[in-house]
């Protein structure tokens, strides 16, 4: 399992019963979910016009993966500790998103395809781990 935890979590709620699987409390059935963060590095080059437009690409490629977004933060242009495509700076967007686990690759190879995109990381957020009580 290499450090991953057992494969069930304990749930105190009595309606989902003392042990449900890691990954899908609150959730009946289907896909399980997992808390993603996603962040997108976008050419300084780009006038507000095409920014919006990339914001919006961005958007669409979530929602056809079955990505539930939480939040979006704008960081801006930012200065970069090394060149990506001889760029010193880029335009920092930082998702946080709720997509099923079998879409997530999927989704950020279809981010890295855009031209406008320099670097694209997906991580998954870190599960609390709860206590014995």
């Amino acid at each position: 399992m290499g450090g991953q935890g057992p494969p069930w979590v304990f749930y105190g709620d009595p309606f989902w019963g003392i042990i449900s699987p890691r990954g899908l409390p609150g959730h009946l059935g289907g896909e399980a979910l997992r808390k993603y963060e996603i962040n997108v590095l976008l050419s300084p080059n780009l006038d507000p016009n095409q920014l919006n437009l990339e914001k919006e690409l961005i958007a669409r490629a979530l929602e056809a993966h079955g990505a539930q977004v939480e939040q979006v933060e704008e960081l801006g242009m930012r200065r970069l500790a090394y060149p990506i495509a001889k760029e010193r700076q880029a335009y920092f967007l930082v998702y946080r998103v709720n997509v099923p686990e079998d879409k997530a690759n999927a989704l950020a190879q279809e981010l890295r395809l855009r031209d406008n995109v320099h670097r694209v990381m997906l991580v998954r957020a870190a599960e609390p781990y709860l206590a014995k009580g």
